[in-house]
């Protein structure tokens, strides 16, 4: 009978002053329930919710704000209430969930989202205690751990060998399957160094229309210019490639001609120059095979005979000095064939054209005086001879004309010169530049 009458004391103090209180007589005044305890606690009812998106298994209504304790692990454990439309984790939304969260705004003004400080604190990242990145004040990331060209600091998941680290104090380096390929050295003599570990590692430069627009082959210490295989410590490939260095045009060096072709100079320390004092000599023509068919030159007449032996040509990309150097064999008999011995004096000529001027003029005089006929002498003579002529050339290039010429002048007397056919016939050409 005293329970009962305790009960509807509680329940009428409870109706008229609106505030329930446990284990207390005085409940605070703003709260409609006030428990006091030292050693225990509350129990918030213990429902297994399958289902986060039904009341199930709560029954008899579907109130918001209902609060229970899930003991599902599939869905998750813990404090969960009813939002009206589905069951929430307390403090979902408040907080970075393990999990990851959904419906954030982001932003750091008032009702954003972010990750990190509200004051000028750094952000630290850790794993197992241990600091690995830090995000200070001012907004720099550090790295705790300088890495490794196997191991780089920034990396990626699906290859784990490529990325970014550094070598040591004012270096960045790229690694790439493990291999150190390029380094940004900041220190006292600040450089890039593509394969700075000096490995079997080739560097290719590409332009738009040349795959191998500079190519280092490492393996064999050579460098092409649009040439993937290297035959020489530098190799410039393609059909139509060339060289220029400017400090040997025409504008920055006077010994260069300008309109012609200029000769380049190497000296004892292998650089390139232009001089204008040395001369270069080209044989250009070395005809051993001269006259090698002997050429018939007969004259009756007073006058004199001039019959071609030879013609031939040479082309000049730039000014030079031309000449021509010969050597041949002629005998001599009258138009019969047959030895002379009158003693009327004969002669004999060789001269050389080069576009109708005449040069390397060379003659003898032939006689033989014999009773009987027997006593004589005969060839073959050689006449042998040189001469000069300064020509122009044309950078497209220039050609001129060549021509040999036999003069042969008997006095009335039958003669015969036979020019060649000796074996030691020779024409040489030579320019000087």
């Amino acid at each position: 009978m005293k329970n009962v009458l305790f009960v509807l004391l509680i329940l009428f103090c409870s109706q008229s002053i609106g505030q329930v209180g446990i284990n207390t007589d005085t409940p605070a005044p703003d709260a409609a329930l006030d428990i006091e305890g030292t050693d225990k606690g509350i129990l918030i009812p213990r429902l297994d919710l399958s289902d986060l998106s039904t009341i199930a298994p709560v029954t008899g209504g579907a109130t918001e704000s209902l609060l229970v304790y899930n003991t599902n692990t599939t869905t998750g454990k813990g404090f969960y209430f009813w939002s009206g439309v589905e069951w929430v984790p307390v403090g979902k939304g408040l907080y970075w969930e393990k999990d990851g969260n959904t419906g954030t705004t982001p932003g750091t003004s008032t009702g954003e989202n972010y990750l990190g400080t509200k004051d000028a604190q750094d952000l630290v990242i850790a794993t197992n205690s241990a600091e690995v990145m830090r995000v200070t004040s001012n907004g720099q990331v550090l790295a705790s751990n300088a890495g490794s060209a196997a191991a780089p600091t920034f990396s990626f998941h699906s290859d784990s060998d490529t990325g970014i680290y550094s070598e040591g104090t004012d270096k960045l380096n790229v690694s790439a399957a493990g291999n150190n390929m390029v380094e940004f050295d900041g220190g006292s003599n600040p450089q890039t160094i593509l394969n700075p570990t000096n490995s079997d590692v080739d560097t290719r430069i590409a332009s738009q229309g040349e795959s191998h627009m500079l190519f280092v082959d490492a393996g064999t210490d050579r460098v092409g210019i649009a040439n993937s295989n290297p035959q020489a410590t530098l190799h410039v490939g393609g059909t139509t490639s060339t060289i220029r260095i400017d400090a040997l045009n025409s504008t920055n060096n006077v010994n260069n001609k300008g309109s012609v072709s200029t000769p380049v100079f190497v000296d004892a320390n292998g650089e390139l120059s232009i001089q204008g004092s040395n001369v270069i000599t080209q044989l250009v023509e070395d005809n051993t095979a001269f006259l090698s068919t002997p050429v018939i030159v007969d004259n009756t007449s007073s006058g004199r005979t001039i019959t071609e032996l030879y013609a031939t040509t040479v082309t000049l990309t730039r000014d030079a000095l031309i000449e021509v150097v010969y050597q041949a064999g002629v005998t001599i008999t009258d138009t019969s064939n047959a030895f002379i011995y009158d003693g009327r004096p004969r002669i004999y000529r060789i001269f050389v054209e080069i576009d109708g001027r005449k040069v390397a003029y060379k003659g003898d005089a032939y006689t033989s005086r014999s009773t009987t006929g027997t006593t004589i002498v005969n060839g073959p003579f050689y006449l042998n001879g040189n001469g000069y002529v300064q020509l122009p050339g044309s950078t497209t290039g220039t050609t001129h004309e060549i021509k040999v010429f036999a003069e042969v002048y008997g006095n009335t007397a039958s003669t015969r010169c036979s020019y060649g056919g000796n074996g030691d016939d020779i024409f040489q050409v030579l320019v000087r530049y």
